[in-house]
């Protein structure tokens, strides 16, 4: 044992030293990234699979599980019952530290996780002393990580909002990209174990290209679905009756009275035309009508009256 090993032993918690010895004695046969890969994917598939089945990826791990023989099937489980008692016990980027520390690490990938403590430290730069749920009308917020690894950024990021007083699991929803297909899987084993609820996506982050989108069981348990699209469904509500707003305050002839019968449809007003006789009534919520069953907005129920130029009549 060098001198490095021997210090990282000491730093080790008995999980972790637990995993490693488990470790090496599985599959001795075939390399040693192959069965990390292996055990990340299989675990993976196992816990989606519990939440939404996909008989492909089924196969897959049927696939994966006939290459090892039945002693080393059983330690794939012993080695993710270890891994689940060491999230449990210290959440932090477990998979990542174990990645590394295996010695299995794709440098000629440039694939190299970031230490756990260097994401603590940036996630909490990143929070500062900002309350995001101040004035904050959907109750949480979202992170997004486009290069996620096996997801530390997103793990530091909901241990600082617990520090702060708030649920993670309640009050968060994450969404995480890589482009390999075994970090983005051990991203998605530690936000399920974590119940963090997330959407994890392998593929390219810059050509958008992306191959498979995975849901956290916390994602589903907690209707993350239908949170997601209320929000998206008021916040265009805001902004359509923000631009309605903002288009009212260009128009110089408009008459504040109410109109005493609306119009049945909506023209189109120009500052510049001259102001006639012809008038108007304009609603609002006739403008957005499809957007009004939200109850996270009171639409406004003021009713103008505008004077428009008329149609020109043939001589």
């Amino acid at each position: 044992m060098t001198p490095s090993e021997k210090v990282t032993a000491t730093v080790q918690s008995a999980s972790t030293r637990e995993f490693i010895s488990l470790f090496n004695q599985t599959a001795r046969y075939h390399h040693r990234y192959k069965v990390f890969s292996d055990f990340v994917t299989v675990s993976g598939i196992a816990l989606h699979n519990a939440a939404a089945f996909d008989q492909a990826l089924e196969q897959q791990y049927l696939d994966i599980v006939k290459q090892y023989e039945k002693d080393d099937v059983m330690r794939f489980t012993q080695l993710f019952a270890v891994l689940t008692m060491e999230l449990e016990s210290h959440p932090r980027d477990v998979l990542g530290e174990l990645y590394m520390s295996l010695d299995i690490s794709s440098g000629h990938l440039g694939q190299f996780f970031t230490p756990f403590s260097m994401s603590r430290m940036m996630a909490r730069l990143q929070l500062g002393n900002n309350d995001p749920y101040a004035e904050n009308p959907h109750g949480f917020v979202s992170v997004s990580d486009p290069a996620c690894g096996a997801g530390g950024m997103i793990i530091a990021f909901a241990e600082a909002l617990q520090e702060r007083g708030h649920s993670p699991q309640q009050q968060m929803w994450a969404q995480c990209i890589d482009i390999d297909p075994i970090a983005a899987w051990m991203c998605y084993i530690q936000l399920t174990l974590l119940h963090i609820p997330a959407e994890v996506i392998i593929g390219n982050t810059l050509s958008m290209a992306f191959s498979r989108r995975m849901y956290t069981l916390a994602h589903y348990l907690g209707d993350w679905s239908t949170k997601l699209r209320r929000r998206t469904q008021a916040e265009a509500m805001r902004k359509l009756l923000q631009h309605g707003a903002d288009q009212d305050q260009k128009v110089g002839h408009i008459i504040t009275e109410p109109a005493t019968s609306p119009a049945s449809s909506v023209g189109e007003v120009n500052a510049a035309d001259e102001v006639i006789t012809e008038t108007e009534a304009v609603r609002y919520t006739d403008r957005i009508a499809p957007l009004t069953q939200l109850s996270l907005i009171e639409s406004p129920r003021a009713t103008y009256t505008v004077t428009t130029k008329p149609t020109p009549v043939a001589a």
